[in-house]
């Protein structure tokens, strides 16, 4: 607050060139609503649970309760005096609106009046001119000119006053002209409706030098129409009408026409004949049904825009005039009242507020210094009392903080009596540790000789137990080596039984297969010559014996010519699928591929699933097994082909077999399950590639899954599997290959197996 006070003047007085008045209003404002944030602030740390929404979960909520205190009695006194004088500024404000409601209005009434009034005397002096020059028979006289002069005369607001005929010829004028000035606008109604007339500003005429408003009466003798009395007023001296320093308020009064152009105005920025409307450089708000308030338009200040808005009441002035009466009422001074009003408020708020916190502090401080001094006197209270130091209780007024002192003190005696009885206890104890010491000095001496005996004992047991567990290193050595000797043995002469059953196959397949895909070409080609042969003689005797005809129908001549090609077709269909299973198992089985060499490896398992096609099939009892290939865009890998095979065989055998056990193990209702295999293959980085089979089977639990690669483990039943294929697929992938073959599986979840191998051998 001491710095900002200055800063609000030393910115919006000096800076901005604002009012005095409005500097102080907002320096005093800024000053309340300082302490206003201050308090909120105070009770929002002290009682809101803003630490809990905290993220910090260090912070702790202490509250000092003087804090308290002062705060809560600041609250006390700050929030009613805010209350009451914002109150007291919203019932002056409403007063300060309905005393401008009011005023208007009664000026706006009593000028009305005032209008009306002098309308009515001016119609009433033509009236009598008019009667004057009726009885005279519209005749030019002595008698009718001393009237027209009279009438000027008794009248200052009429510039011009004549009397012309029915045929606009002029009788009598004061001051004297030769003739009239032309026809008057509304001349021509005057005429048809025989009612008097005032026009608006006219300028039209040359003759006429400034704006004036034109009275005429109509002179008539019953029904005839006889001529006119027309006289000229000046605007300007309407405006004396206005002139009073006897308003209860400052107002600005203008009077327009029926067409909403000033007439005269008290305001300096109005002239004669100009178009009045408030909406041109602001906007109307309207307080009720005849006052408004007019505020500028622009991007102003509020309170700026406050000061230069004025209040508007329009009274219509009925009659033959038509004309409206327009009284402004300017906010500034109304403002410069309710901000003193303001000022007033604050200060007493500030100053209330400054006192209230000043005593609210001096409380406070008075009633919590007691505490205070019970806080210190009680720090290290036990370390007091056992040095036997002197404390000085505090005393207090107050019964609660007395009484709490009170206890302090009762405390006190009663930890000093039970420090004395601690301080007692422990001397004995310290007698009976001396004496317990001594006993246990001589136990520890007879367990010395017992603890060296029994660590000679120890070190030749851990020399025995280190020669065992070598010899049991040695050992498990020994037996892992076996194992994959035995596991290699077994996987060599898997794939040489292979290869010799493969080769065999191969020959004994072959021989009899080249004689029969040999010759049926020929066999068909033959058979076309024959058929061509018997259509020709059926062409050319189609009156065959009944022999021929008997026999033609016995062996049905014509489904044989029609079905003969198709048998032809299939043996040569068949015989190029046997000569393919062949030429797939010499590639499996790869007996002239044991290097390492760069292969395609969606070949290797395109083969392993022909191979296994008859095992996929539906069988009664079983569900076709389908297979999904999701290939990707792999290179040629370098890999032992006949290696990699047989642990694709291994891999997809292991799956079908998953399947087919657990479409036995499902039960009726769970019609909806597929079995499916599934082969994916993506290139991993730049120099690894992965392949993944995987299956909806009945999955692998955990013990099973630990144990999966270990040689001779199996699942199946005894007869139906060797427990090898797993571990030999292992050692190919990891060892051979330098990849690597994990498992991911859970029961009835279904398997994964997933092949990481380099492009490139190390």
């Amino acid at each position: 607050m001491l710095l900002g006070i200055p800063l609000v003047y030393l910115f919006y007085f000096v800076v901005m060139g604002m009012p005095i008045r409005a500097v102080v209003l907002i320096m005093l404002k800024q000053s309340v609503n300082g302490i206003f944030n201050a308090i909120i602030a105070s009770l929002l740390l002290s009682y809101s649970p803003i630490y809990q929404w905290s993220k910090q979960t260090k912070l702790t909520k202490t509250l000092s309760l003087e804090q308290i205190l002062s705060t809560l009695l600041v609250v006390f006194v700050f929030f009613p005096t805010l209350i009451l004088i914002v109150w007291q500024s919203r019932l002056n404000f409403s007063n300060i609106q309905k005393n401008i409601e009011v005023n208007l209005q009664i000026v706006s009434t009593d000028l009305a009046s005032q209008v009306n009034l002098w309308s009515r005397n001016h119609h009433y002096a033509l009236q009598k001119l008019a009667n004057v020059a009726a009885s005279g028979q519209m005749a030019s006289s002595k008698e009718l000119q001393q009237s027209t002069q009279l009438t000027k005369y008794l009248f200052a607001d009429f510039r011009q006053i004549y009397i012309v005929d029915d045929r606009n010829q002029l009788i009598s004028s004061y001051p004297k002209i030769k003739t009239t000035i032309g026809n008057p606008p509304d001349n021509s109604k005057l005429v048809a409706n025989r009612q008097p007339t005032v026009s608006y500003l006219w300028t039209k005429n040359p003759g006429v030098a400034k704006p004036l408003i034109i009275q005429s009466l109509p002179v008539t003798r019953g029904t005839h129409f006889l001529g006119t009395v027309t006289a000229h007023i000046n605007g300007k001296q309407v405006r004396e009408l206005f002139l009073s320093d006897s308003y209860p308020v400052d107002v600005e009064i203008s009077l327009l026409d029926a067409h909403n152009k000033v007439i005269t105005s008290t305001r300096q920025d109005l002239k004669p004949t100009e178009a009045f409307d408030h909406n041109q450089n602001g906007e109307m708000h309207c307080l009720t049904s005849k006052i408004c308030q007019w505020l500028p338009s622009g991007d102003l200040p509020a309170m700026v825009r406050w000061q230069k808005s004025f209040y508007v009441q329009e009274t219509p002035i009925y009659q033959e005039l038509a004309w409206t009466l327009v009284v402004e009422a300017p906010s500034l001074s109304h403002i410069n009242s309710l901000q003193n009003s303001y000022i007033i408020g604050l200060t007493l708020i500030l100053l209330i507020s400054l006192l209230a916190i000043i005593l609210s502090s001096l409380v406070s401080h008075r009633l919590i210094r007691p505490i205070e001094q019970l806080a210190v006197v009680t720090t290290n209270l036990p370390e007091k009392l056992t040095l036997h130091q002197r404390i000085d209780w505090p005393n207090s007024r107050i019964v609660e903080i007395q009484s709490l002192i009170d206890n302090f003190v009762f405390m006190a005696n009663m930890l000093r009596q039970k420090f004395q009885e601690i301080q007692t206890a422990k001397e004995q104890l310290s007698q009976r540790v001396i004496e317990r010491t001594q006993e246990l000095l001589k136990t520890n001496q007879e367990l010395s000789v017992e603890i060296l005996q029994r660590q000679r004992i120890t070190e030749a047991l851990q020399k025995s137990e280190a020669k065992s567990k070598e010899q049991a290193t040695k050992l498990s050595k020994t037996l892992q080596k076996l194992q994959q000797t035995q596991t290699q043995l077994v996987h060599t002469e898997k794939m040489s039984s292979l290869g010799q059953l493969v080769a065999g196959i191969a020959h004994e397949i072959n021989n009899p297969l080249s004689f029969v895909s040999g010759n049926l070409p020929h066999a068909q080609e033959y058979t076309q010559d024959l058929l061509r042969l018997v259509e020709l003689y059926q062409q050319q005797y189609p009156e065959t014996t009944p022999a021929i005809r008997e026999e033609s129908e016995a062996i049905e001549l014509e489904f044989l010519q029609s079905d003969l090609p198709s048998v032809l077709n299939s043996m040569k269909v068949g015989t190029d699928r046997i000569m393919a299973i062949v030429q797939d198992l010499r590639n499996f089985s790869r007996l002239d591929e044991a290097q390492k060499k760069e292969v395609d490896i969606h070949q290797g398992i395109d083969i392993a699933l022909r191979i296994l096609q008859h095992r996929l099939k539906a069988r009664s009892g079983d569900l076709e097994i389908s297979v999904i290939k999701d290939y990707g865009e792999l290179p040629p890998v370098e890999c032992y082909p006949d290696q990699l095979n047989q642990v694709f065989m291994n891999l997809l055998a292991n799956s079908i077999d998953a399947l087919r056990e657990f479409t036995a193990q499902r039960e009726s209702n769970t019609s909806d399950w597929e079995p499916m295999i599934r082969v994916k293959t993506q290139v991993m980085s730049h120099d690894w590639v992965a392949i993944q089979i995987a299956d909806n089977g009945v999955g692998i639990s955990s013990d099973v899954r630990s144990r999966l690669f270990d040689p001779f483990f199996t699942t199946k039943p005894v007869g139906k599997g060797t427990g090898l294929g797993l571990s030999i697929s292992y050692q190919i992938v990891v060892e051979r290959h330098s990849g690597k073959l994990c498992c991911l599986s859970e029961l009835e979840q279904g398997s994964e197996f997933i092949i990481e191998i380099p492009r490139k051998i190390n």
